[in-house]
Formats: C-alpha cells, sequence, structure tokens
C-alpha cells in the first residue's frame, strides 16, 4: 500500500466512526457512553487524530448496533463516494453546475445515501425494540409489531 491509499485507509475510520454516530443520531458522548469510552477518544477518532484499533472499530459498532459484518461494506460505500466526489472535482466546470451528467450523478449518490441512512435508523430502531420487548414506535406508523 502506498502513502496516498494509506492515508486514504486511515481516513476510512474517522469517518466510519462519525457515520455510526450519525445513523443512530448520537453526540459524540452519546456514542461514547454507550462504548464505555471517553468522549475526547472519539474526537480523536473522527479528527483523525488517532486511528482506532480494529477491535476499538467493532466495539463502537456493537455500542451503535451496527452488525460487524457491515463495517467492511461500510468501508467500502465510503471508497465510492470519495471517488465520486475526486471524479466530480476534475470534471471541471461541470462538478459545479446544477445540471448534466456529473450533477445527475451527485444528486443520485446523494439520495441513495439519505435512502440509506434513514433506512439503518429504521432498521436499528426495529432492532432495539425486539431486544427490549417493546413495541417500536416508527414515525407516523404507531406502534410495531410485537416479536416473539
Amino acid at each position: 500500500m502506498n502513502e496516498q491509499e494509506n492515508a486514504k485507509y486511515q481516513d476510512d475510520w474517522g469517518a466510519i466512526v462519525a457515520l455510526f454516530r450519525m445513523l443512530r443520531g448520537w453526540s459524540q458522548t452519546q456514542l461514547a457512553e454507550a462504548a464505555g469510552m471517553d468522549k475526547s477518544q472519539i474526537s480523536r477518532y473522527e479528527s483523525r487524530d488517532e486511528i482506532p484499533r480494529r477491535a476499538t472499530v467493532e466495539r463502537l459498532a456493537t455500542a451503535a448496533g451496527i452488525p460487524i459484518p457491515l463495517i467492511e461494506h461500510i468501508r467500502w460505500f465510503l471508497k465510492l463516494l470519495r471517488e465520486a466526489m475526486e471524479n466530480s472535482k476534475t470534471a471541471g466546470p461541470a462538478a459545479v453546475a446544477s445540471s448534466g451528467p456529473v450533477y445527475e450523478i451527485q444528486q443520485r449518490v446523494g439520495s441513495a445515501v439519505e435512502r440509506s441512512v434513514q433506512m439503518a435508523r429504521t432498521e436499528l430502531e426495529i432492532l432495539g425494540s425486539r431486544r427490549s420487548g417493546q413495541p417500536g414506535l416508527l414515525p407516523g406508523i404507531g406502534p410495531g409489531p410485537q416479536i416473539p
């Protein structure tokens, strides 16, 4: 792995830790408390001042209710987003235009990210209600089904 690839690899972890929080709608303090860590450590990971060990990333994922096997899928998704963003930077004026193929790709990626985040939040809410034995309450839907 060359130096540039290594830097991108390290950047992944800060973004992943931040994404764990965003999927739950949590602050750094809330994620830290759920994982039994200090808030300042979360801040150092997200600002890329420190790189968490793999075990720490798994601990944070578990605290946020993210299945550990999804971590690599999240890294892959971030890599695709970075590539799309890098390509739009080199595309010239079309990248900042309000129409055209680059704009359309940016809009589709943005829309896909928003839908993914919303679906993940809903799934986490449902999973949380299953674990607690309480019906989940989804906005505008009412009580969820009772699951044995």
